[in-house]
């Protein structure tokens, strides 16, 4: 059982200890013509779903990543 005060990268590193596979991306996007321009994307796939952020540098990314994906980070950890 995992506590609830555990978020966002504490909860990452959780994930990382327990050795749960997943992998995260991150892909800048430098090009004018593309809407997030002078941005980052990052990409979380666990557990056979993708959860994503965007963000102006790669930690706000993981952050808003990890908020989106808490609830299956939550549910992998108490396995």
């Amino acid at each position: 059982m995992i506590s609830k005060r555990c978020t966002s990268l504490n909860l990452l590193n959780h994930i990382k200890q327990k050795k749960i596979p997943h992998t995260i991306e991150y892909e800048f996007f430098k090009d004018k013509t593309q809407p997030n321009f002078l941005k980052w994307v990052g990409t979380l796939k666990i557990n056979g779903k993708t959860f994503q952020g965007i963000g102006e540098n790669k930690n706000s990314v993981l952050v808003k990543i990890l908020k989106n994906a808490e609830m299956e980070l939550y549910s992998l950890s108490n396995i």
